[in-house]
């Protein structure tokens, strides 16, 4: 049973990481929906980063990031204008950071 649990750590720390890396994704994204003409893959991209965010994290028992993560999929492909989608990346990336700088205290 012990190696098993080591083998859940390795994959918890290691979405972890993989989170924080989504977050600054997802910010380069929101800087990427604020430009002067964004480009129309933009959007699809943020749905997609959520949409793997999304399952991962409830995977490893980090609901918090999973309902943010799937909000944030879901506006991806709402009416919503670039700059509101933008505005609730960078929500999301916070949101990410503080539910993993939590677990890691």
């Amino acid at each position: 049973m012990i190696a098993a649990d080591a083998a859940i750590a390795d994959l918890r720390r290691r979405f972890r990481q993989r989170a924080f890396e989504d977050a600054a994704e997802i910010e380069r994204l929101a800087e990427g929906l604020e430009a002067a003409a964004p480009d129309v893959g933009t959007r699809e991209y943020v749905r997609r980063v959520a949409h793997k965010l999304a399952g991962a994290a409830g995977t490893f028992g980090f609901a918090s990031i999973g309902d943010c993560a799937a909000q944030l999929e879901d506006m991806a492909v709402s009416p919503e204008t670039d700059a509101e989608v933008a505005e609730a990346c960078r929500t999301v990336a916070v949101q990410i950071r503080g539910a993993i700088t939590a677990d890691i205290s």
